[in-house]
């Protein structure tokens, strides 16, 4: 298991297919996963003090859902794989799930900490929701290889999405 991020990583003995692998940084991942803790904290509070207010109920449950979802996404990440035809998202437990390029379609969402990138196939939707990488265990130097790799693979076209530079 790697501790740090690897960035640009040549998985490939021969180079007739690049392969670039991607891994959260430790204390990425350990901040990543203090701030869905918090989430779920929230929620917990939203849903015991919305009792008589039905929209914070249930504002209450979506935060403790999305909280228990994205902390269990990023505790079992092990590692991103970008290669010309497929991505690869690769867990400890759940083993690995492909999705191919030739129809992909990148969405970039900002928080003020972090991030996401997802990715989505129009063929292959529900695998898509679990294609989501969260950008602060990621660090600022993979989220620039990861633009300049969708780059060359001509899968965005330069500044299309706001990427963290």
């Amino acid at each position: 298991m790697m501790i740090s991020a690897q960035g640009l990583r040549n998985d490939k003995e021969n180079n007739e297919e690049r392969s670039y692998t991607f891994e959260y940084d430790f204390f990425g991942r350990i901040a990543s996963l203090l701030f869905r803790v918090i989430a779920i904290f929230i929620g917990y509070v939203m849903l015991l003090m919305g009792k008589e207010v039905i929209i914070l109920f249930v504002s209450g449950i979506l935060f403790i859902l999305y909280g228990l979802y994205s902390f269990i996404d990023i505790l079992l990440f092990q590692k991103l794989i970008i290669n010309k035809n497929l991505i690869i998202k690769q867990w400890y437990i759940f083993g690995k799930r492909e999705l191919p390029i030739d129809s992909l379609i990148i969405t970039k969402v900002n928080f003020p900490v972090g991030g996401i990138i997802g990715f989505k196939n129009n063929k292959r939707r529900l695998e898509s929701f679990l294609f989501k990488i969260y950008t602060l265990p990621l660090g600022r130097n993979q989220i620039s290889d990861i633009k300049t790799i969708l780059m060359n693979l001509k899968i965005i076209k330069g500044d299309e999405y706001d990427w963290i530079d």
